[in-house]
């Protein structure tokens, strides 16, 4: 005999120390992103934007990492993802033309400028593993490993709201 039994209320019904029970995936909502997808999403949310010629052309762009094998990660992940080859300008950053690209970099608000960046609420519905990865590159882009703890930067703060949810989501703390 268990002293809890599930049932549904009504947010307002909710009382102090009430237990939540959340899902871990929605079911019937099918994942078509690949995780490659995830961690380049992860790294364009901390040091990628998107911009357009009133939506005749797309230029996708990062930033230039000090470190040389950040960079070679995500222009091999832009080619293999989009098919896009990114090009370097004056050492300070990369950038390809790609009206499909950035239209699908602007679906999910990479447009926006960075203290505007949030997560889209629909990668909370993402399997663990996905989510790990846009963790992972929002951590390429934004982080910095110091005595075992990893801290990320971001200006925005609904970027890091969402990103301690997603943490959270994952299991890590």
């Amino acid at each position: 005999c268990s002293e809890y039994r599930l049932l549904w209320k009504p947010l307002k019904e909710l009382k102090q120390y009430d237990l939540i029970v959340v899902p871990k995936t929605i079911p019937g909502q099918e994942n078509t992103l690949s995780q490659e997808f995830c961690r380049l999403l992860g790294f364009m949310l901390g040091d990628g934007w998107v911009v357009s010629n009133k939506g005749r052309t797309w230029q996708i762009c990062f930033a230039a990492s000090k470190q040389g094998d950040i960079n070679q990660r995500y222009i091999e992940l832009f080619s293999k993802v989009f098919g896009i080859n990114m090009r370097p300008y004056r050492n300070t950053w990369f950038y390809a033309y790609s009206k499909k690209a950035g239209e699908v970099l602007r679906s999910w608000g990479l447009d926006q400028k960075a203290k505007n960046k949030s997560i889209d609420d629909k990668l909370f519905a993402l399997p663990v593993e996905h989510r790990k990865q846009l963790i992972l590159g929002l951590t390429d882009a934004d982080g910095s490993l110091n005595y075992k703890r990893t801290t990320i930067e971001v200006t925005s703060k609904k970027l890091v709201e969402d990103l301690q949810m997603m943490v959270h989501s994952v299991g890590w703390k």
